[in-house]
């Protein structure tokens, strides 16, 4: 069990001059593993689903976010954990997935609602087969997505 919300931060510290960026991948539930995820990050990105349950949640780990960043200050931690992005996931073109783009754009930006990936079953399929993305449908135009993805991560944190 975790104790010190700190220790993440602490353990990525003695990396900083090996790596340049982390992804962890956890929950959307709060709990103490996203205390101590939150301690540690600088940004964060949340995907989601644009359905109303999945936006309802993203709503609450938005709330969670703010106080997580108070916690913060009392850790001694100067700087806010801040939205690189918001990341729809499973998206159909559909009416429903539409108006939750403009609720996600109308709540976060524009610049903030990255492009969304859509609902392919090469996503269960790379899972069925205990198989990152990456390795099972290489030239998958999904994998060419994630890549997009994972490139503007870097590109913003260098």
């Amino acid at each position: 069990m975790i104790s010190d919300p700190l220790v993440l931060r602490e353990r990525l510290a003695e990396l900083s001059s090996a790596i340049d960026v982390v992804v962890i991948d956890t929950s959307p539930t709060p709990s103490l593993l996203q205390t101590v995820v939150y301690c540690a990050t600088d940004y964060i990105i949340m995907p989601t689903q644009c359905e109303r349950l999945s936006l309802d949640g993203l709503q609450k780990s938005t709330l969670h976010i703010s106080h997580q960043n108070k916690a913060r200050e009392g850790y001694g931690i100067a700087e806010p954990v801040q939205l690189l992005g918001v990341v729809p996931t499973m998206y159909t073109n559909t009416a429903a997935h539409a108006h939750g783009i403009e609720t996600l754009k109308k709540h976060f930006g524009d610049e903030h609602v990255w492009k969304p990936f859509p609902q392919r079953t090469v996503w269960r399929e790379a899972g069925f087969a205990q198989q990152t993305l990456f390795s099972y449908a290489p030239s998958h135009e999904v994998t060419a997505d994630v890549t997009a993805m994972v490139k503007k991560v870097a590109n913003y944190a260098a």
